[in-house]
């Protein structure tokens, strides 16, 4: 648990003081502190002086005095300052955008007061100290105007403290940096640009202790800045055990009107009540108030009934919200009319209902009178009746209605033939009927429906060619005559079909022709290219096919290819064709069979001038016409062709780039590039090929960062409850093991445990150190462990208020009181706790009074305990 660090004259000192980001954003954020009691919890700040005199903090000559200071004025609002509250005075003239609104009054009663420096709150001197007379206040004149200027911080060397009115000679508390090293609180070597100096009970809640600050540079909208609010948990929870949410601290009589049923108990008066009465417990605040809890008890009691209900079988009867169909007892609990339990006991009897069945057949047409209603259609049809019990007796009627059957016949004769229906031979088409009794008992009746299909004749005439054939009978016909076939008509009677066949004549002819390799003939709608005979078909005069026979010769035709070098400014002449350019050329002479002979003629001209195209490296040279060449250039040179044509030879020589290429990389110690682990800066040079084939140098200069040297502290020891607040320094970040990412991890271990943190530099590079806490039992058999804040936000850690653990200790009552003193959670059991919810709402930031009874399993005394707990967001 936190207890009040106990300080004598306790009054003003600086919980956080800034320069800004940029331009002169400063502030100072005043802490009133004390030791609050039930008698007193504020504190007089009327002429408290404030100041960056640096005269007290500086040995020998040039201090840099700020001729001018700041007094809280003797507004009465200034005599009465709730300890734990929060003073913000900022530059007005560069104002930190991360200053709240202006509450000079503290309006809105959380105990926080933001006031620019040129507040008529202040009384503002311009003159007192100065270069020569720095030390005392005494006699300063002061007036209502004023503005930052005095109170100016260097960015080098100065110091900030308040004084008190009752000893303006020295300094009450001071920060100091630079080469302010005397009379200091605390101190800082080096410069204050962009930084920010923040209380951070990183050892205790002592603010004289000057290893509780710590001073952290900041960029925009840092959130190291805080002015107006605590700057971590562990100082909330310590601004918040002064202030008491702003309340103060007196006896308080808690009221609570309670109502509960026979059979439940509850905790009052230092016992578990069931009967009705009036009980009293005393509560000790955290500071040693009384608080005198009154619980008026009202026991409220049940009642029961009972019921006899009877039904019939398939029937329910609906009780305690099922729909019962069995015989048996039946038990149901509701609320009576005090809210309390009332028993109904339900006896159901099932009574029987009774069936019987009638079978029955009639003949379609018939019908059989049932329920009143004559049926005439098959189905089953029920009547209910009342038996002697008042249940139902079920009459099933099992209607079948034989229906007429009915059958028909369809029947085809040819004409001359009969059929025998009903006796009698019909031989005409028509319908007959016929009826027959069948094994039910009602008529069947057979209807006959007779066709009588006549017999047929038809004559057919075909013509066809000399050498065709027409299948008829089943017989291929050649020859012209008149033939017969008797065939079934669509009647299945016999259709004579009578054929009268007759031959056409046909013709043949044949055709010679000769063409040339190359040219085509066209026969029977082809273009003919190949020797050969092909027979072409085409209808003569009587329609019938005529043979035309193609017999078709190629001719052949000849080509020659002449290779042929002349010299540039020479020709060749081709069958009174001239050429003087490289190319190939045709012409067209005729052979003894008329057919065309092609000449080809591939004539190459050797030039007399050449020219390439050659490229080099830089540093590297050619040899041209006897010189090595090294720049870049045309360059000409005489020789004979294989051609033996004279020739002049031009080179276009090019001299291309090489490459070189500089870069670094930053690794941490220990780390890899390109598969090597490097602990020391290295240069690495490798040569390739460019583009064009020439070497380019890559240098790569590594750069190798040291690994942080992140200090988790020294092993510490706690008694098993308490908590212990680990302090990571050396990195710009860090990540401890049981999820916190700041350097401060405040933990309560139920044992022995080592934390890990990991913290990583502004190279990105990361080391781990440990750090082990020490649990060890106190002495006394009981113990229990209860932590002092808790923050509800979902996020899986501390999200629940409740004793963390106990010894030879079992939970009788926990309650949670809030300002007003009015009960928001109350349990009995010792796994459950209050998540910061009452009424279904998120409660405020602040703190709340707990109490805890509790009797010891081993000699079975009632301990209690009380205290406050600061919920979090």
């Amino acid at each position: 648990m936190l207890t009040f660090i106990k300080v004598s004259n306790a009054q003003l000192v600086i919980n956080e003081l800034s320069q800004g980001a940029s331009g002169a954003k400063e502030y100072v954020e005043f802490l009133v502190i004390g030791t609050p009691s039930c008698d007193s919890s504020t504190v007089d700040l009327r002429g408290w002086v404030f100041d960056d005199n640096n005269g007290w903090h500086a040995s020998g000559a040039g201090r840099g005095i700020a001729a001018g200071h700041k007094r809280f004025s003797s507004n009465i609002q200034w005599a009465s300052i709730r300890m734990g509250a929060l003073i913000v005075i900022y530059n007005e003239t560069d104002r930190n955008p991360l200053i709240p609104a202006d509450d000079p009054t503290d309006a809105n009663h959380d105990c926080v007061y933001i006031l620019p420096s040129s507040s008529s709150l202040f009384d503002h001197n311009s003159t007192t100290p100065s270069s020569s007379l720095y030390v005392p206040y005494a006699g300063s004149t002061y007036s209502g105007i004023g503005n930052w200027a005095p109170l100016g911080m260097s960015n080098s060397d100065d110091a900030f403290h308040s004084v008190s009115p009752s000893a303006l000679g020295r300094p009450y508390f001071a920060i100091a940096w630079g080469n302010n090293v005397d009379s200091n609180t605390v101190y800082f070597p080096g410069t204050m640009g962009v930084n920010v100096v923040s209380m951070f009970n990183l050892i205790d809640d002592n603010p004289f202790n000057a290893a509780n600050y710590s001073k952290d540079a900041i960029i925009s909208g840092s959130s190291l800045e805080t002015p107006g609010s605590p700057n971590n948990l562990a100082n909330l929870a310590w601004i918040n055990l002064m202030k008491n949410s702003c309340l103060p601290f007196t006896s308080t009589n808690i009221i609570v009107d309670t109502t509960v049923c026979s059979g439940t108990a509850i905790f009052a008066g230092g016992a578990l009540q069931t009967t009705s009465g009036t009980y009293y417990d005393t509560i000790i605040a955290s500071v040693g108030c009384d608080t005198l809890k009154r619980t008026n008890l009202t026991v409220r009691f049940g009642s029961s009934g009972i019921l006899n209900q009877d039904i019939c079988s398939g029937s329910t009867y609906f009780f305690n919200g099922i729909n019962q169909s069995i015989t048996g007892t039946y038990f149901d609990t509701v609320i009576n009319s005090t809210g309390c339990d009332s028993t109904i006991t339900l006896n159901l009897t099932v009574l029987p209902n009774s069936t019987y069945t009638i079978n029955q057949s009639i003949c379609t047409g018939q019908s059989y009178l049932f329920n009143g209603i004559s049926r005439n259609t098959t189905g089953t049809y029920l009547d209910t009746l009342i038996n002697d019990t008042g249940c139902d007796s079920i009459l099933t009627l099992n209607l079948t209605v034989n229906a007429f059957s009915s059958g028909a016949i369809n029947r085809t004769i040819c004409a001359g033939q009969s059929y025998l229906f009903n006796g009698i031979n019909r031989t005409s088409t028509g319908t007959y009927l016929d009826t027959l009794p069948i094994s039910l008992g009602c008529d069947s009746i057979l209807t006959l429906y007779l066709t009588v299909v006549p017999t047929s004749s038809a004559s057919l005439s075909i013509s066809i060619c000399n050498g065709q054939t027409y299948l008829f009978n089943g017989i291929n016909r050649s020859a012209a005559g008149t033939y017969l076939d008797t065939l079934a008509n669509f009647g299945g009677c016999d259709s004579i079909l009578t054929l009268t066949l007759s031959i056409r004549p046909s013709a043949a002819s044949s055709i010679n022709a000769n063409i040339c390799n190359g040219s085509s003939y066209l026969f029977n709608g082809i273009n003919r290219s190949i020797a050969g005979s092909y027979v072409d078909t085409v209808p003569n005069s009587s329609g019938c096919d005529s043979i035309i026979t193609l017999n078709l010769t190629i001719n052949p035709t000849h080509a020659i290819t002449q290779n042929i070098n002349i010299c540039e400014g020479t020709s060749y002449v081709v069958l009174g064709s001239v050429y003087t350019t490289t190319g190939t050329y045709f012409d067209t002479l005729t052979n003894l069979y008329g057919c065309d002979s092609i000449l080809r003629t591939d004539l190459n001209v050797t030039p007399i001038n050449y020219s390439r195209n050659i490229s080099i490296c830089n540093g590297q040279s050619i040899t041209i016409g006897g010189i090595a060449r090294t720049t870049p250039g045309s360059y000409d040179d005489s020789a004979i062709s294989i051609s033996g044509c004279d020739s002049v030879m031009r080179t276009i020589l090019s001299v291309n780039r090489t490459d070189s290429t500089l870069s670094s990389i930053s690794l941490c110690s220990g780390d890899a590039f390109n598969g090597v682990v490097y602990t020391d800066d290295t240069t690495l040079a490798q040569t390739r090929s460019n583009a064009f084939g020439c070497d380019s140098v890559t240098i790569t200069n590594i750069i190798v960062n040291p690994l942080p040297l992140v200090n988790a502290g020294n092993d510490t020891t706690i008694n098993i409850g308490e908590f212990a607040l680990l302090s990571a320094t050396g990195a710009t970040a860090y990540y401890w093991n049981n999820g916190v990412l700041i350097p401060f991890n405040m933990v309560s271990p139920l044992g022995t445990t080592t934390y890990f943190v990991t913290g990583t530099d502004m190279n990105n590079c990361s080391n781990v150190d440990t750090i082990t806490v020490f649990v060890v039992s106190v002495m006394d058999s009981t113990l229990i462990a209860i932590p002092n804040a808790f923050s509800p936000n979902g996020d899986g850690v501390n999200d629940v208020f409740k004793v963390l653990a106990s010894q030879n200790l079992t939970i009788d009552l926990f309650q949670i009181f809030n300002r007003w003193g009015a009960i928001i959670f109350e349990t009995i059991d010792s796994n459950v706790g209050w998540n910061g919810i009452y009424s279904n709402r998120d409660q405020p930031i602040g703190s709340y009074v707990y109490y805890v009874q509790c009797h010891s399993t081993v000699d079975s005394k009632i301990k209690s305990y009380t205290g406050t707990v600061t919920l979090l967001r």
